[in-house]
């Protein structure tokens, strides 16, 4: 019998079947994986076998460091045996396992066949591996903060400070780039260049699980590259870093957001109260009447007013031809059509540049949600059909 007759025996017969985690490593200097289960891996935070090259298939760099010292002890037995320890998981959550193992010799190796499940978490050493990993943190970056990008709020750890995340770099609204949101999608480890004024900063943004909520690491140091500054020069260096953001995230034409930025940063965040489509009524005549020229002033003019009726943290997306999406991040249910109303109105009093005789109307179908996802801007499409039935009108649904 080899160790291939063993992963065979326990594969077919016994891990799709048994609700916890199984796993086979050898019993050696880094514990290498062998065969593991997806329960298993689920626990660790892995999605598949190859994942686990993170972490070089060493069983022993899932364990938590204060635990490691032991760990041998407990599989180091020809009896089933029964051991409780500590694992770190891919979102740097502290877990305690219980395993049930027992050690097999194959051709002059010893492999652990373990059976492990997560039992209860202390929160005492939780915050014991959450404080010891921060304080790391800080020894090796100039600003190290936690981010909770659904409601743009953060707190600064060297600076015991809490505020909105943006604020930082001192803009009024979301990042152009905000690799918190992408991480929050993706839950890759993801970084940026950054500007507080021209001074640049390096951006590294993780994302973990403090007790089962999302949020994203932000380590952030200040760049000293003189090779990479005396090339550019620090404003050349800014300016073609934001003109890189623009190009990728920002409508040319109309300076709302584009497509990319709500597919790519806003439409898995859940932080958002309410969103409403907005479409030119007879958009086409206007192109036909007037030219296309008038048409893009008219363009310009819609979401220069509506970004005068709106908040700095309220955001506007250009989905398309003249339908537009607006999306709230706070606003309260008897103020909604309110707010809609008012960007209609001075949408219809508002004159065009160097088009005095062009006026243009909207309609606009609203819907109080949580997030600005398909089926979101499904209802939003829903309300504004209706509005469109008699145009120049708001439909809101609750």
């Amino acid at each position: 019998m080899d160790i291939n007759d063993i992963k065979l025996i326990y594969d077919e017969t016994m891990l799709d079947t048994i609700p916890g985690g199984f796993v086979i490593y050898e019993i050696n200097s880094s514990f290498n994986i062998v065969s593991i289960n997806d329960h298993a891996l689920k626990i660790f935070g892995y999605h598949s076998y190859d994942d686990l090259k993170a972490i070089g298939h060493s069983y022993l760099n899932l364990i938590y460091e204060k635990d490691r010292e032991h760990f041998s002890d407990y599989v180091y037995t020809d009896s089933i045996s029964v051991a409780n320890y500590r694992v770190v998981d891919v979102y740097n959550n502290l877990k305690y396992i219980e395993q049930h193992n027992r050690m097999l010799r194959v051709n002059n190796k010893h492999y652990c066949c373990a059976f492990i499940n997560e039992i209860s978490l202390k929160p005492s050493d939780k915050k014991e591996v959450v404080d010891n990993y921060f304080k790391q943190l800080k020894d090796l970056f100039d600003k190290v903060r936690i981010v909770d990008v659904n409601h743009t709020k953060c707190r600064n750890l060297e600076e015991n400070y809490e505020g909105i995340c943006y604020e930082i770099w001192n803009k009024e609204h979301r990042c152009e780039n905000c690799i918190a949101a992408k991480v929050l999608s993706s839950k890759k480890q993801l970084s940026k260049y950054e500007f507080i004024d021209d001074e640049p900063y390096y951006v590294i943004a993780k994302y973990i699980e403090l007790d089962g909520k999302p949020y994203i690491l932000e380590l952030v140091n200040k760049v000293d590259d003189s090779v990479l500054l005396d090339s550019y020069g620090k404003s050349n260096f800014a300016a073609s870093i934001r003109n890189y953001n623009n190009k990728l995230y920002m409508d040319s034409l109309t300076e709302a957001y584009n497509r990319n930025y709500l597919d790519e940063q806003l439409v898995n965040l859940d932080g958002i109260s309410a969103i409403a489509m907005v479409d030119i009524d007879n958009f086409k005549q206007v192109n036909d009447l007037y030219g296309h020229d008038a048409g893009d002033k008219a363009l310009q003019k819609l979401v220069s007013v509506i970004k005068s009726c709106i908040r700095k943290y309220d955001t506007v997306v250009r989905l398309g031809g003249d339908e537009f999406l607006v999306i709230f991040d706070s606003i309260p249910n008897d103020k909604l059509f309110m707010r809609l109303d008012s960007i209609r109105s001075k949408v219809e009093m508002a004159v065009c540049d160097d088009y005095p005789d062009l006026h243009i109307t909207i309609s606009i179908g609203g819907v109080k949600t949580t997030d600005c996802g398909v089926e979101s801007r499904k209802l939003a499409d829903k309300a504004l059909y209706e509005a469109k039935k008699t145009k120049n009108s708001v439909k809101v649904i609750n």
